[in-house]
């Protein structure tokens, strides 16, 4: 039976908990240690060894506004980022082939680049952030509430995935702008509907 030890490198943007193999290391945890930290570096690096991914709920929860993750990092494991409520700004990396379930859920985030590598975002991936504007290359594969999330179906012909897909996933850029929906029972409640546009 191989039994897997964890390891820690200590740097200025904390503590990381970490796998190592032969060839690679993958990060497992990450502690703060007390430090304020609001721009994260993930290292592309730990020992000499390429790290080439990030499990499952590593930065949950998360207080920095910012972070970098390398290209050297092919995988990221569902909910990484998730309820990160003050994470604004995201540099993925461009060996990224997909962006896993609720990856960044309940963040902040208002702007994204996906790198041209990504095939498939997960359901989840980006509920509840206030983007406004996508960066998305062609052909990318979208859980339906990957982006938005439409309970009324009446109006999801203008959410994320219906543009983009409606484009015959087309790469691009694509903004969002607002419409408020009245309910058809009670003239002052009302909610945001999200309504995207491809923009050249």
């Amino acid at each position: 039976m191989c039994i897997i030890s964890k390891k820690s490198y200590f740097s200025e943007y904390g503590q990381f908990i970490y796998i190592e193999n032969s060839k690679n290391i993958s990060i497992e945890g990450w502690n703060d240690n007390g430090k304020i930290i609001k721009t994260m570096i993930i290292p592309d690096k730990i020992n000499g060894k390429p790290v080439v991914s990030i499990g499952k709920q590593v930065f949950k929860d998360s207080n920095f506004t910012d972070v970098e993750i390398p290209d050297s990092v092919i995988k990221i494991g569902d909910k990484a980022f998730y309820g990160s409520e003050l994470l604004k700004k995201v540099k993925l990396s461009s060996n990224l082939t997909r962006i896993n379930k609720e990856l960044f859920w309940f963040c902040n985030i208002f702007s994204i680049v996906i790198p041209n590598k990504i095939k498939k975002i997960k359901s989840g991936a980006f509920f509840s952030n206030p983007l406004s504007e996508i960066f998305i290359g062609d052909n990318v594969l979208l859980d339906k509430n990957s982006i938005d999330y439409n309970q009324n179906k009446k109006n999801s012909e203008t959410d994320f995935y219906s543009i983009y897909n409606r484009n015959n996933r087309k790469g691009g850029r694509y903004i969002r702008t607002e419409k408020v929906i009245k309910d058809e029972f009670d003239e002052k409640v009302g909610w945001i509907h999200s309504i995207w546009k491809y923009q050249n």
